[in-house]
């Protein structure tokens, strides 16, 4: 999910360097669609803010290390975020 908004965001950078407003506009439209649910928490696995370490998990991972790739326990952190 992250690499593919992460794709959308740099041709949304490129057309907007190149004045391509109609398809800056379209990646725009993209990337809000796709972070809105997780921005609003109206996902099904909203993310939390883990007090004891500081950092945002997802509500499934957190208690579980088998859930999303062991996000809860910080694992590939770097990698999903």
């Amino acid at each position: 999910f992250g690499k593919a908004v992460a794709k959308v965001a740099r041709h949304a950078l490129i057309a907007q360097e190149l004045g391509k407003t109609a398809l800056y506009d379209e990646a725009v439209d993209a990337i809000e669609l796709a972070l809105t649910p997780w921005l609003e928490a109206t996902n099904d696995d909203t993310l939390v803010y883990d007090a004891t370490w500081g950092g945002l998990v997802s509500n499934d991972g957190v208690d579980s290390t088998e859930v999303d790739f062991g996000n809860g326990m910080y694992n590939d952190h770097h990698f999903h975020y």
